[in-house]
């Protein structure tokens, strides 16, 4: 159907509309379907006349090939208890007969004149060649017959057309030049569904169950389906045969001088298939019902404003059909010797190919009007709708009528949630799952059908794991969403994507990953969304087979292998529990560093300088937390105020112990590069030696030990020269420039002269400050400080009470474990599922990550 073009099939039955013409009288005014109005239920009758039409042409060609009413007639006998079958079989042998010799006279001639004793002489000599040839005497025969089950008897075969041949063969070396004998492997194609479709005058009887559920279209339902399968492999049965006669027949007999591609060929054979409709009304239409199959009540006339063909249009296609039949295979006879002279190629084998290759056409041509009516359907629904429809539209068609299906409160809703501590709180950010439609246009939330379960009405803690030593017990609002994701067979769908988005000054964690159990969450991916962040995971989709595929496919398996792919299918259910967590920052500080609760929704700066001393430093909490524990009751009597200033004050200490580390760390960085200088230039014999006996070697200077000079040094940006005009080594400066030193003391007479040179082009040196080290991963701390943890620090009772907040809440409330839901859902969906079309589906985080964030405030993002 994906190949189908209209223009190509117009220009092909152009001709045989043409034909048609003039075999209709002049009231008819046959047209092509899509050119007429007609009703849905004419698109039925037409998809079945094509069917009527081809299947009658068939059984006409194998008449006139020579299947008699009686052989016929047997044959449908057959098909109600055993298998119909066309079978070509073939057979031949090659056997030496005689050799013969005999003298071939080249043609030339050569004369030598001369004289003795005063008469003249002439002589004529010529070449003669002498061939010895080997003669072969070729015979076979061949049959076309039906056949019942296997044919393992007479009574089982019907013989449609047979032939005997025999042809002299000569070879010039004794060797056969076919095979002493040899039989060819059967070709056979089941036509048991062609017969039992003729009723007891042998006229075609099909029709289409408008009534079964399975009916789609006119083209696609389970009778059409049988049909065109059976019409296919008619098609390539007769392509084989055509091959045998072709390929393995036709060349024993090399210099025939026969034209056998045209001559054999079907063109000038009607071929009365085509999807017309008649525009002068003088068909037949039902009116009433939808007449699907014999004994239906739907009621049919005659007469104007009908679009039908009538019975007596369709009997004069089929007769025009045997006509130009008949006629070919009379032109045939004139063109190849008679059966009787036992040529291997004669005019039988003319007309058993002109009736093959007019089969093909048949069938071939009753596909394509198949593939007509389907995509004339698909074009007026084009047109209704004004465009070709995706995946995405459709979606859109769906959540257009979920709003009148479903009530208010259980309607489907936009995945985009806010993450906010309370509704009275602005939002710092929120996170979504978008759907790109395709067209170029701004993608969408997807809808989902979803359950809210709030801390102490159903949700009970759970668990995660950080790492082997580390895991964290969290609580707070759960939502369970349903997605149902439209896409077309044969498509790939609109892509998908998990967007988490945050505010100025805001920040969050998110979480990926998939449920374990009832109390455990797996986390696979992390990220820390803050200021203006903008980050786009793209979900990769993979779905499993429907319930009904799984249950048909392992029925025939042993035991042992449907137990595993049940497990495996199991954990495939599981996998579609697609989980993001997302844990608020600040109300975690809050309670990491007992601060009072909103203590830190307006201090920025201090929620900035926590996050980095927690994330980059890795900064243990006990050193930022005010106080000590306070047992219950005693805490929330002290004074707020005084424990988010001494939580400033630790913080404020903080950052100056790693201000002056981090001076330390360059002022030593800058002596050990100046150390390097120094000994590399004494290694190369390029320092004066009184100058490093002056300050007593570079240990006792670069140690503080003092100089015996006063003496300084400083970089400059002119290049130090050794004598002879050479440049010292690439990263070398030189001594001078900068501020006032004393002179080094004069070099003695052996040591080499060092002269400066300046150059104002010269690039700047190197510098020499330490590298920063690289920043540390995210500290787990952060992530632990909340409501519902047992990390031990800052102290042991903090893990005392999130075990025992834990163990109150899960005593108050029931577990709901996620885990049996899919597999809850995939055995409903057997049950409910008429179409097989849910198909439960693997969501995945990919693996390009974009992120668009704004580095500064300034910045554009």
């Amino acid at each position: 159907m994906a190949d189908f073009s209209e223009v190509y099939f117009r220009q092909k039955l152009d001709a045989a509309a043409h034909k048609v013409k003039q075999i209709l009288d002049n009231t008819r005014n046959p047209v092509f379907a899509s050119d007429v109005p007609h009703r849905y239920e004419d698109k039925f009758f037409l998809a079945e006349m094509v069917v009527k039409l081809g299947l009658a042409s068939v059984v006409q060609t194998l008449g006139v090939l020579g299947l008699t009413e009686e052989q016929l007639k047997a044959l449908v006998a057959w098909s109600q208890s055993r298998s119909v079958s066309l079978r070509l079989k073939a057979e031949e042998k090659c056997s030496f007969v005689k050799e013969v010799t005999r003298d071939v006279d080249s043609g030339s001639r050569v004369e030598t004149k001369g004289g003795l004793g005063g008469l003249g002489v002439s002589l004529t000599t010529k070449v003669v060649t002498k061939i010895t040839e080997y003669i072969w005497r070729f015979e076979g025969q061949y049959e076309i017959v039906a056949v019942r089950g296997v044919g393992s008897s007479a009574e089982d075969v019907q013989v449609i057309k047979s032939r005997k041949y025999a042809q002299e063969l000569v070879s010039a070396t004794k060797h056969n030049p076919r095979s002493e004998s040899n039989v060819y492997p059967s070709s056979d194609v089941n036509i048991t569904w062609l017969v039992r479709l003729l009723d007891a005058k042998h006229a075609v009887q099909f029709s289409i169950d408008r009534e079964d559920s399975k009916c789609r279209t006119p083209r696609r339902n389970a009778q059409m389906d049988g049909v065109l399968e059976g019409v296919s492999m008619l098609i390539s049965w007769c392509w084989s045969a055509e091959q045998f006669f072709t390929n393995s027949l036709f060349p024993v007999w090399r210099d025939h001088g026969l034209n056998v591609s045209d001559g054999m060929g079907s063109c000038g054979v009607f071929v009365p298939v085509l999807p017309l409709f008649d525009e002068g009304g003088g068909g037949e239409r039902a009116i009433a019902g939808e007449g699907g199959g014999e004994g239906g009540d739907a009621m049919v006339i005659e007469g104007a404003g009908s679009v039908r063909l009538g019975a007596s249009t369709v009997d004069a296609l089929l007769s025009e059909q045997v006509r130009s039949l008949r006629e070919r295979l009379a032109a045939v006879e004139g063109m190849f010797p008679r059966p009787e002279e036992l040529k291997v190629i004669s005019c039988a084998e003319g007309k058993i190919l002109v009736c093959l290759r007019h089969v093909r056409d048949v069938c071939d041509q009753l596909q394509t009007c198949a593939d007509y009516v389907e995509h004339m359907l698909r074009k007026q629904l084009v047109a209704a709708v004004g465009r070709e429809l995706t995946a995405a539209d459709f979606s859109a068609y769906a959540r257009f009528h979920n709003r009148r299906l479903f009530r208010a409160e259980f309607g489907p809703r936009p995945f985009c949630y806010a993450v906010r501590r309370t509704a009275q709180h602005s939002p710092e950010g929120h996170i979504s799952i978008e759907e790109g439609v395709g067209d170029g246009s701004m993608s969408e939330p997807i809808v989902t059908i979803a359950s809210h379960a709030v801390p102490g009405a159903g949700a009970v803690p759970m668990r995660m794991e950080v790492n082997a030593a580390t895991s964290v017990t969290f609580g707070g609002d759960r939502y369970l969403h349903a997605w149902l994701r439209h896409s077309f067979s044969g498509e790939r769908g609109a892509e998908a994507f998990l967007g988490a988005q945050a505010r100025q000054f805001s920040s969050f964690i998110m979480l990926v990953g998939t449920i374990k159990s009832a109390t455990e969450f797996e986390a696979k991916y992390g990220v820390i969304v803050k200021d203006k962040d903008d980050f786009r995971i793209p979900l990769d989709v993979e779905t499993i087979p429907t319930p009904k595929e799984f249950r048909d496919a392992i029925e025939s398996l042993s035991p042992e292998q449907q137990n595993f792919a049940r497990a495996f299918r199991g954990m495939q259910l599981a996998s579609t529990l697609f989980a993001v967590l997302v844990v608020q920052i600040k109300p975690q500080l809050e309670r990491l560093l007992r601060l009072p609760s909103e203590s830190l929704t307006k201090e920025i700066r201090l929620t900035q300088d926590l996050t980095e001393l927690f994330i980059k430093y890795q900064i243990p909490a006990d050193l930022l937390t005010c106080g000590a524990i306070v047992e219950s009751g005693s805490d929330a009597a002290g004074d707020d105020g005084r424990k988010l200033e001494e939580v400033k004050g630790h913080v404020r200490a903080m950052r100056e112990l790693i201000a002056g580390s981090k001076e330390k760390e360059l002022a030593d960085a800058k002596k050990t590069a100046a150390h390097s200088v120094l000994r590399s230039v004494a290694d190369r014999g390029m320092l004066p030696t009184a100058a490093a006996a002056s300050f007593g070697g570079f240990d006792d200077l670069l140690c503080g030990a003092p100089p015996s000079q006063e003496m300084c040094f400083s970089f400059s940006n002119a290049p130090m020269m050794a004598s002879g005009g050479a440049p010292l080594p690439k990263g070398f400066a030189g001594f001078g420039g900068g501020r006032r030193c004393a002179p080094p003391p004069p070099p003695p007479p052996h040591a080499p002269v060092m002269a400066m040179m300046a150059a104002a082009a010269a690039p700047p040196p190197p510098s020499f400050k330490a590298a920063p080290p690289p920043p540390p991963p995210v500290a787990p701390g952060l992530l632990q400080g909340g409501s519902l943890s047992n990390y031990s620090s800052p102290a042991a009772s903090l893990d005392q009470k999130a075990s025992q907040l834990a163990g109150e809440l899960s005593e108050e409330a029931a577990s709901v474990d996620y885990t049996r839901l899919p597999a809850e859902m995939d055995r409903k969906f057997e049950k409910l599922d008429v179409g097989n079309a849910l198909r439960p589906t693997i969501l995945k985080a990919g693996e390009a990550w974009t992120l668009r964030a704004q580095p500064s405030l300034l910045a554009p993002p």
